[in-house]
């Protein structure tokens, strides 16, 4: 993915308000191929470890609302609720799976049922 393409589509998204979809911003970037909201998604994840303040939102539902510089103090504090609150989701969905692989209902042997 060309992170300089990329990041030039982000600098026009200043602000939550601005925000574009990664379907969008693949579009933009004329990636179609399978995978393009993942590709988006690992390029912004780069772009913000070589220090670009990009931030993303998703609704109330879990949907996302998108990608887009952040502009303030305010903005940069509901993107870090926003990505607390999925850590802890997945916090709770790693215990779920702890609790149901040591404590759920046995799983039936590969074979089970007298081999293949």
């Amino acid at each position: 993915m060309d992170l300089a393409a990329l990041l030039r589509h982000l600098e026009r998204r200043r602000g939550a308000a601005a925000a574009v979809r990664a379907r969008d911003l693949a579009v933009l970037l004329g990636i179609r191929d399978s995978g393009t909201s993942v590709r988006v998604r690992a390029a912004v994840r780069e772009l913000v470890a070589r220090g670009h303040p990009i931030g993303s939102l998703t609704d109330a539902a879990g949907g996302a609302v998108g990608f887009f510089v952040v502009s303030d103090e305010r903005e940069l504090e509901r993107v870090l609720a926003n990505l607390r609150s999925r850590a802890r989701q997945l916090e709770r969905r790693m215990a779920d799976l702890i609790n149901a692989f040591r404590h759920g209902p046995k799983q039936p042997g590969l074979f089970a049922g007298g081999g293949p």
